[in-house]
């Protein structure tokens, strides 16, 4: 048995090893979902996750200060964002980052939800691209009553800055809302938000204030 013993051991150990290479395995091809109003919606499976990740692309016909301006204004997020039911800034540790608390509303019998986030702005000028960063910072604010807290939110945006300084913008989503949520009722949707969010942002973004403003960290 003491021979043994090695073997087996030995056995579990490289099981375990599939079990999490395959766990974190690479996630699947992007599919597409909905492409109308140059607006165009993917979605793929990730290994050991319930929800799609969401990736969009759309070109938006302003520069990248307008664009930072307009996606920095933490209290517009209910005018655009789908079922979005309040957003308020919480702090600006710079005219980068912002860290700001949001309501999100879902359909009965689910609950609504919550989270804390932080955007940070990381300009690659040599590249003519501007990433906005934004994540869960879920621990940041006590949770509240009648709401389950977000607490994992991963987005990337990536600004592409064209010759005539508009930007083909690419979105890329990872999120876990926690709580009970079945999968199906969050992924059947999972075109229908974006497309709508995506839409009213195109409209906003051209709103007055938002024009004019130089962010001087995106100056070369």
């Amino acid at each position: 048995m003491k021979k043994v013993l090695p073997y087996i051991v030995s056995l579990l150990i490289l099981l375990l090893s599939f079990q999490a290479s395959f766990a974190a395995g690479k996630a699947g091809a992007w599919h597409l979902e909905k492409d109308k109003d140059e607006i165009q919606i993917y979605t793929r499976e990730v290994p050991g996750k319930q929800l799609k990740e969401l990736r969009v692309v759309t070109h938006f016909n302003v520069n990248a200060h307008t664009f930072i301006a307009f996606i920095s204004d933490v209290p517009a997020q209910p005018k655009y964002l789908y079922n979005c039911l309040a957003s308020k800034l919480l702090k600006s540790n710079s005219e980068k980052e912002h860290i700001y608390y949001q309501q999100t509303s879902l359909p009965w019998p689910c609950t609504n939800r919550d989270g804390v986030y932080r955007q940070l702005v990381q300009p690659d000028l040599k590249n003519n691209v501007v990433y906005i960063k934004i994540e869960s910072v879920c621990k940041y604010l006590p949770e509240k009553d009648g709401f389950v807290r977000v607490p994992v939110l991963a987005a990337t945006w990536k600004l592409n800055i064209l010759p005539d300084n508009t930007i083909l913008a690419e979105y890329q989503l990872s999120l876990d809302p926690g709580g009970l949520v079945p999968a199906w009722l969050v992924n059947l949707f999972i075109d229908k938000a974006p497309y709508d969010s995506f839409m009213k942002m195109k409209k906003m973004v051209h709103d007055k204030k938002y024009q004019n403003v130089l962010f001087p960290f995106l100056t070369k």
